[in-house]
């Protein structure tokens, strides 16, 4: 009696294939929404169709058509893997970073430098160990919304002392992307003029690549492009009606910067103009 040909098919290998496809495809784009390359609108829309990728692909496998006994199980694994999906999407959409908005990095550094501790000055100065001769913690190095960008005490190349600050950004130009050294001046007499000098000296980087401000909000004072050997820098501010003001160098472009011998004086001259 002639047997009847025993009909061969993929079964659980297209089980697999369709739910390991449906999980690269999530895990690329909850990739690619962390990193903010893909907005959260699209994202939703392409993991939803990663899902039914996934699930359709189970429903219509060979497993599915002829093996009966994996009907149940089928429909479990694809329920299963949804919820599990949309579980790592929630997860990643509540505990990524939003990047943060122009104000919104001015703000966090302004309560950054609001918290620090105010250590000991020199004798009509209004800077913290502006030489980055001691490692109080006068200063802060902050990087935001993603930055390449890195900062630290240098005793190798400096100006004057044992010392000086390094920042390095890797990064290139791109909104409120910043690696940034700042502190604030406490005890200063409203309305009063004052002197900020500093030495700097650049590797290489655009002009603009780096700049400095005292402002609030924030007013750029581009740095030149570099390569540069050791200058000073003189610039003349006013903290307005506050009885403070902070100092912040920001670097938002490719760059290797040297910073030292920071010092803030008063104008003898309460009602001096800026320079």
């Amino acid at each position: 009696m002639e047997q009847p040909i025993e009909q061969k098919t993929p079964g659980i290998s297209r089980l697999l294939a369709s739910a390991i496809f449906a999980l690269v495809i999530t895990l690329v784009l909850a990739a690619l929404q962390a990193g903010g390359i893909i907005n959260m609108g699209l994202v939703r829309i392409l993991l939803l169709a990663a899902w039914l990728v996934g699930v359709v692909g189970i429903l219509l496998s060979d497993g599915f058509v002829h093996w009966k006994h994996w009907r149940k199980a089928s429909v479990t694994i694809a329920l299963a893997l949804a919820v599990v999906l949309y579980g790592v999407h929630l997860f990643i959409e509540r505990n990524q970073q939003k990047p943060l908005t122009a104000e919104g990095v001015a703000t966090r550094v302004a309560e950054l430098l609001r918290d620090i501790p105010a250590g000991p000055l020199l004798a009509g100065e209004f800077i913290r160990n502006g030489g980055f001769e001691l490692k109080d913690g006068s200063w802060s190095f902050v990087a935001f919304n993603g930055v390449r960008a890195i900062g630290q005490i240098d005793s190798v190349v400096k100006k004057d002392g044992h010392a000086s600050f390094h920042l390095e950004n890797s990064s290139p130009l791109a909104p409120n992307v910043y690696g940034l050294l700042g502190q604030r001046m406490f005890g200063l007499q409203p309305n009063r003029w004052y002197r900020l000098r500093f030495q700097a000296r650049s590797a290489h980087g655009d002009a603009g690549a780096m700049f400095f401000t005292t402002d609030t909000p924030w007013v750029s004072h581009n740095l030149p492009r570099g390569p540069f050997d050791w200058r000073e820098f003189i610039h003349d501010f006013t903290p307005g009606p506050y009885n403070f003001a902070d100092l912040i160098f920001v670097a938002q472009a490719p760059l290797s910067v040297w910073l030292d011998s920071i010092s803030v004086t008063p104008l003898p001259d309460a009602g001096t103009a800026p320079r």
